[in-house]
């Protein structure tokens, strides 16, 4: 069963945000105060994008920034968590 096949079995009412291609990303799913919503590895998606248009970092931060993180969807926007070497192991 796939990451998305789960998700939407876990929230189930077919209102949660999943983009194509970035399945690998999804690293679960939050209670935004509304309704659930997907959460994403931001860096996973930037790492993704990388591999699947053979761009270099700076063009897929520029890319995913943009096109990804810019769009609000309403309550059902999709959360990203930024994973940051300054806080590992410090949570």
């Amino acid at each position: 069963m796939s990451v998305r096949e789960k998700i939407e079995m876990i929230v189930g009412d077919g209102s949660l945000i999943l983009f194509d291609d970035l399945d690998d990303a999804i690293i679960g799913v939050a209670d935004n105060g509304e309704v659930m919503v997907t959460v994403y590895s931001y860096d996973k998606c930037v790492e993704i994008f990388m591999d699947i248009n053979s761009w270099t970092s700076e063009e897929s931060i520029e890319w995913v920034d943009y096109n990804v993180l810019n769009q609000n969807m309403g309550i059902n926007t999709p959360i990203f968590v930024f994973h940051n070497e300054i806080f590992q192991g410090e949570v």
